[in-house]
Parts: C-alpha cells; structure tokens; sequence
C-alpha cells in the first residue's frame, strides 16, 4: 500500500543526500581498506543487499547472545565474545561498502539512505544490548544509560540532518571509531575475560558520560548557528524533536519509580528501539519533505498512551508487559520499514535488491557522435574548426533553429 502523497513522492526523487565523515581512522586507515574491498564486488550488486547482509549478521550474534546469557542473567562464554565483536566489524565495513558500492554503480536515492538508516537503528540497539552481555552489566541502570545515551546520539545526528540538510561524522565520531573500539574490546573480552573490570572502570564510565554531554551541547551549538538567521528551520527542528523527548521522559519516568533496580532487559531494549524509531520518523520526513506536525502521528500517541498505563495505582508492570511491549514496538517498526521501502520503491521507480541494468558505452557513444554530426550539419556556413577548438567556460553552444542558425 502507497503511504506517500505525490508531492512527497517528488520530494523523494529530488531528495540529494550531503554527507560528510572526517573520520581520522577512515581517512588514514579503514577507506584504504573499503576501497579496495567495494573494488571486490560485481557491478550488479545492490546495495541494498550489501546493507541487508551486515544487518543479519548483527541479528544472528545478538540472538546467540541473548540466549547465551539467558536473558543477560549469566555471562557470555569467550567464543561468542569474540563472535560478536567479529560479527561487529563485519557490520561495520558492510555498513561503509554499501554507499561505496551505490556511488559507484550511479544508484543512490532516496531509498537507499532509508533502507541503510533503518537498518543502523534496530542494529544500533541490539549492539549496545551486545556489550553490555559482553562486559557483563546485565539488565542494570549502567546498560540503560548505555542504550538511552547511543539512542539518543542518533536521534540528534538525524535531528541535525532535518535542521541544517546536512549529515556529518567529526573526527571521532560512533559509527566509525565507537564501532571499532567496540569490536576490538568484544574480541579482547573474549581472549582474556579478566579484562572486563579495566573496561567498567570509573574512568571509562565518567569519562564517556562527560564526552557524551560535551557531543550533545556541540550539536545543540551548530545546529544554532546555522539556523541562527531563520528562526524558522530552528522552530521546526524543535517541534520535531518533542515527541522523541516526551517518550523518552516516560521511560526515565519507570526507571525512577523502579528504583534504577531490578530493570528488564525487554525495558532498555524498547527504550532504545523507540527512541531509534523517532530518528526513523525524522528521516523519512527529511527524505519526503513532511511538515514536523506529521511526526506526531497517531502510532506514537498511541505508544505513550500504553507506556503511560504503568503508572496507574495497583498496574503490575512487570517483565512480561515490558516483553509483550517490546515486540509489539518491534513488530510497528518492522511493518513501518516495510511500507516505507516498499512504497519508495514503487513510487519513484527503483528497485530494492537489484540495479537496473545501463545502456552500454558504445551505445551513449553514438548517441553523442549523432548529437555532434547533427550539429556539423546544421551549421554548414560556421567556422567547423571552432568545434574542435577547447570550449572555454564563456562560450556555449546552443543548436539553432532553421531559420536563424547561430553558435
């Protein structure tokens, strides 16, 4: 079923993605090795399929994790550790060869920039619930801050992107150096586990915490400045963030009447997803041009209605609510993606798992000898010599008309 109107359907074909990652270990390190390795790949590969491949890798190694600790009760054995840290890295250049592999074969859109985002949401999740197995936090007040802090720092990059049209990665940033130190970490657990405690030190955990503020009032900071001459864009970046802070002021909202004690996992793993999912909701609003009213939709109202029944007097919001929540959440965000992919692909024409093949060389070849003789023919008085002459930046070409035939 189409959930596009045709002018948000226009907006998604004309929709350019400005992208920018100063990554220092991608500049002098990783992009030697992507580029060599997207060189690999067959020219009719889709994206997309590159894409789908790292998010089942993440999947599988969170499900074996999950069940392995037996819902984050016991600690991971050291094969699944390195497993998941592997897993990780996989994930990661998978995540980088995609939009490698799209400029390459001319088929970015609109729909690969979804289909990519809507990925790094569920698995953005799942990877933090990950290391926390891994470095044995369990379903504890440090894990939820954990979850919350990286939901939190992918809403404020998509946040930005809406606001200011642009998408950057600094120097150190999450998605390259984070992921990387996470993998290495996760592999290291796993060979020598005594390493945990040097990971749960107070000097990580504050430390990650003050960088953590430090990235927040940094977004906060450009986002005004390049929204300080129209108020405008800066009022419509704020209402289209609320929604995502009132959720996320329920959850805080449990977690203090709980105590910060005896949290479900189901609990951090929802507050995570549905924080994910309000980033999802402002990029396809970047994508399609939507209003920041139409992210107060009747899913999320409906969301805080059913987070809010736990407050009620005498409701036992235990781990069996929390669990039927979150797969409810899951199963939304899920069908939601499908509509989206689905509905973007029929409505701007592109497939999803394969490339529409291109016309040969020879045949744009002759196609511009025909173009060039056509003009030769037309222009039987010119000076046929200036054609072959370089064309300077102040000299066009035009194809004249019959009657009066100029250059």
């Amino acid at each position: 079923m189409q959930i596009f109107t045709e002018d948000e359907l226009q907006a998604a074909k004309n929709h350019k993605y400005s992208g920018t990652d100063d990554s220092l270990l991608v500049r002098f390190c990783l992009k030697y090795i992507w580029n060599w390795m997207v060189e690999k790949f067959p020219m009719w590969l889709a994206p997309n399929v590159i894409t789908l491949t790292g998010f089942l890798f993440e999947v599988v190694s969170f499900l074996i994790s999950f069940i392995a600790s037996n819902c984050m009760s016991k600690s991971l054995p050291g094969w699944v550790c390195i497993l998941d840290g592997v897993f990780l890295l996989i994930y990661q250049t998978l995540d980088n060869l995609d939009g490698k592999q799209a400029r390459r074969t001319g088929s970015s859109s609109a729909l690969g920039q979804f289909f990519d985002h809507g990925c790094d949401a569920i698995t953005g999740c799942l990877e933090l619930m990950k290391v926390s197995m891994v470095l044995d936090f369990g379903p504890s007040v440090k894990t939820l801050i954990f979850v919350s802090c990286m939901g939190i720092g992918f809403l404020l990059t998509t946040w930005v992107e809406f606001c200011t049209h642009k998408f950057y990665l600094g120097y150190l940033n999450g998605p390259d150096e984070g992921l990387f130190i996470l993998g290495v970490v996760q592999i290291l657990v796993g060979i020598k586990p005594d390493l945990k405690s040097k990971f749960d030190s107070k000097f990580i955990n504050y430390g990650f915490l003050i960088c953590f503020a430090l990235t927040i009032c940094l977004v906060i900071f450009d986002v005004l400045v390049e929204t300080f001459q129209n108020p405008a864009i800066f009022c419509r970046g704020i209402a289209s963030v609320i929604p995502c802070w009132i959720t996320f002021s329920i959850f805080l909202g449990h977690a203090i009447r709980y105590n910060f004690e005896n949290l479900s996992p189901f609990f951090i793993m929802l507050c995570g997803l549905v924080l994910q999912f309000g980033g999802q909701m402002i990029i396809i609003a970047i994508i399609t041009a939507r209003p920041a009213k139409r992210l107060y939709s009747k899913v999320v109202i409906l969301e805080w209605i059913v987070l809010l029944i736990p407050f009620i007097p005498g409701f036992k919001s235990d781990n069996l609510f929390w669990q039927i929540c979150f797969y409810a959440h899951l199963l939304v965000m899920l069908v939601t993606d499908i509509n989206v992919v689905y509905s973007l692909s029929t409505g701007i024409g592109i497939p999803i798992f394969h490339i529409i093949p291109k016309p040969p060389p020879e045949q744009n070849d002759q196609e511009a000898e025909d173009v060039l003789n056509l003009v030769i023919n037309i222009e039987d008085d010119a000076d046929v010599d200036k054609l072959a002459a370089p064309v300077s930046d102040d000299i066009q070409i035009e194809v004249p008309d019959e009657e009066n035939p100029t250059v």
